[in-house]
């Protein structure tokens, strides 16, 4: 028998297993914001060629990676341009995830999740998508009206 006692754990490990996935989620959000600060996304080719770019639409994932570039370089009116829905989505995606941080370092239960954000997230990203796309739809938003029909002279 040992009269020395282990020392304690540095970390509590349940806490740990608790804060590992959304500090792994902060951690590849963050490795990819540098990965934007530092290669331009608005150089044409500088992340490859987008595929849409061959169909003839604005890509919203493309103005997306140059808008959090703009965010980067604190130029929001840039950032806006490029994807405002970004724009006002990255403050409350890093408030869940600050309060989902401390919620797990906190040792509290996961909440059940709300359908809404799935059933009104996805529509609502859907028409963003489109509108900023002209002509990608025969009667969607942004596409060319149709012309006015006039009568025929012959009846």
């Amino acid at each position: 028998m040992s009269l020395t006692a282990s020392p304690p754990p540095l970390v509590e490990s349940g806490r740990l297993r608790r804060l590992a996935s959304p500090l792994a989620a902060g951690a590849v959000a963050a490795l990819g914001t540098v990965a934007l600060h530092v290669r331009d996304p608005h150089a044409s080719g500088s992340w490859g060629y987008c595929p849409t770019a061959l169909l003839g639409f604005s890509c919203p994932f493309c103005g997306s990676l140059r808008a959090v570039n703009d965010l980067t370089h604190l130029d929001l009116a840039a950032a806006a341009s490029s994807n405002l829905l970004i724009v006002v989505a990255a403050p409350v995606v890093v408030a869940f995830w600050t309060r989902r941080v401390a919620a797990c370092w906190r040792g509290e239960p996961r909440r059940s999740r709300c359908g809404c954000r799935g059933r009104c997230g996805s529509p609502s990203s859907c028409c963003w998508a489109s509108s900023r796309s002209p002509g990608t739809c025969p009667s969607g938003p942004g596409s060319p009206p149709e012309p006015l029909r006039t009568p025929s002279p012959n009846g």
